[in-house]
């Protein structure tokens, strides 16, 4: 079964291995989060992350999803920009299966022709967007111990320009006691189908948290280690019966959040206090088979 595990994680990678290397950050969807929970945290997601999610934040915690998640996020941003979301994860080759996808459009920008005489009238209105969609396998190497595999494909498309990223991100967890160790390596193998001249280095993103006692969680998690920018992200969340407190802050927000869980589904709020706009985000999240519902083995 070890044996079988590695051999998935190296058939899911291996259509990049001979990608073209130039390394770095692609789009990036990381400044804005993915669901409601994390960012009431902060974002510091890439050890805490228990649903579909993960695949965005650090693959290995698939290992810690209910084996069938359903996750969905929107948020309106900055000049009528919407960033979906959506995940779904499912238990796959004794390990587990995650897809996601994320979306942030922007609609309605004015068109201006260069030789146009300058007027307040525009020529025209046109679309800017970024779309992100996820791969992810899963396994648990032992009790402790878990690895996951990303496929990342991000598009940017400006006005009928598109341009195309194809990036693999190799994620760990370690559980030691009460305390979660994690790591995403970024960009391991990338290829660039772009006229542009960006760089996507690969990076390292670090996370620890805590859970000192039940109700409480504590989570930091410390990004872009290998380059000039280096992030850093707090979080906390207490848990009151079905209800989750949460509170959060990093380089760029202050955050808080408030969860209902009912054990097969989940509601999540966060408030994102930022310097241009404060954000109000929302998600949503299925645990098929959960509560009065028996969990499927997974297939071994």
């Amino acid at each position: 079964m070890f044996f079988k595990r590695w051999i998935i994680i190296i058939i899911i990678v291996s259509p990049l291995l001979f990608s073209e290397m130039l390394g770095g950050y692609a789009y990036d969807f990381y400044d804005y989060g993915i669901n409601a929970r994390i960012a009431g945290m902060g974002n510091a997601g890439r050890t805490i992350a228990k649903d579909s999610s993960a695949c965005f934040w650090n693959s290995s915690l698939l290992t810690e999803a209910n084996p069938y998640n359903l996750t969905y996020a929107n948020t309106k941003l900055l000049e009528d920009s919407n960033y979906t979301f959506a995940g779904i994860n499912m238990p796959m080759w004794g390990g587990v299966l995650g897809f996601n996808i994320a979306m942030l459009m922007t609609d309605g920008i004015e068109k201006h022709i260069k030789s146009s005489t300058p007027a307040l009238t525009p020529d025209g209105y046109f679309v800017a967007g970024n779309k992100l969609f996820i791969l992810s396998y899963a396994t648990r190497l032992n009790a402790d111990l878990a690895i996951g595999v990303s496929n990342k494909l991000e598009t940017r498309d400006l006005d009928g320009a598109t341009d195309k990223v194809y990036t693999v991100d190799i994620g760990t967890l370690y559980k030691l006691g009460a305390i979660r160790l994690g790591s995403n390596i970024r960009n391991i193998c990338v290829y660039k189908d772009s006229t542009t001249a960006d760089e996507y280095k690969p990076d390292i993103d670090l996370g620890v948290s805590l859970q000192p006692f039940t109700p409480l969680l504590v989570a930091f998690d410390y990004t872009r280690i290998l380059s000039a920018k280096q992030r850093s992200y707090f979080g906390v969340e207490y848990t009151f019966y079905l209800l989750k407190m949460r509170a959060g802050i990093n380089d760029n927000e202050q955050t808080l959040g408030l969860g209902l869980d009912t054990g097969f589904m989940g509601i999540d709020y966060a408030y994102v206090v930022q310097s241009l706009e404060n954000q109000h985000r929302f998600s949503v999240n299925f645990d098929c088979f959960n509560a009065d519902f028996p969990k499927p083995k997974p297939s071994e």
